[in-house]
């Protein structure tokens, strides 16, 4: 089943980009392209749904890349779901997406349980309203838990603030950051200053 759906997936991120390997735009046939769109489709539906986890956060991830808005109302569902990684990729889709719609329920997710949670919903409200909730994000980076001062680091470089390149720095010097929170933090200054990286790491 996974392997499937990795390949149907790959195929629908092609069609949607409508590009061949090289990145040119070429004809394809319509008969054939809206057979596969209809499957492609048709698997991510059932990908948000399945009892796999992992499976329902990869499918949100692909709505996402894929900017298949009429899936949002579903994704937006899953704020609800019990798993943290798929309410994590959630709330980040609702504000990669901006999906105004789903703002109301990103309000309640930050009251989730869940630290994780609660910072991409700060996240995703930032993208879709003009109030800035980076003040949650920023204050994570310094969290002991390793996986909430990762997922804080990649929110702030999916951000795109250079004012933050200083906080990511100091998570990288910080002896108490570990390798996971460290690379997360590299990739994060890697959005923010791509050139300006390369002097750092060789410092790690």
């Amino acid at each position: 089943m996974r392997r499937i759906f990795a390949c149907l997936i790959l195929v629908f991120v092609c069609l949607a980009s409508g590009c061949n390997e090289s990145g040119r735009v070429e004809e394809v046939d319509a008969s054939d392209t809206f057979g596969m769109r209809r499957q492609a489709i048709g698997i991510i539906r059932a990908g948000l749904t399945d009892s796999d986890a992992l499976i329902r956060a990869s499918s949100i991830e692909i709505v996402t890349t894929s900017g298949r808005r009429e899936f949002m109302p579903i994704v937006v569902k899953l704020l609800g779901d019990k798993s943290i990684v798929v309410r994590f990729a959630a709330a980040v889709a609702i504000g990669d997406m901006k999906y105004v719609p789903g703002q109301s329920a990103l309000q309640k997710a930050l009251r989730d349980k869940d630290e994780n949670v609660k910072i991409a919903a700060a996240y995703g409200l930032t993208k879709i309203t003009r109030t800035n909730f980076s003040k949650l994000i920023r204050n994570a980076v310094k969290s002991r838990d390793q996986a909430v001062r990762a997922n804080a680091a990649l929110l702030l470089g999916k951000l795109g603030w250079r004012e933050n390149l200083e906080l990511l720095d100091s998570v990288i010097n910080d002896p108490g950051t570990g390798d996971m929170a460290s690379i997360q933090a590299v990739e994060a200054l890697a959005m923010l200053d791509g050139e300006g990286i390369y002097q750092k790491l060789w410092t790690l």
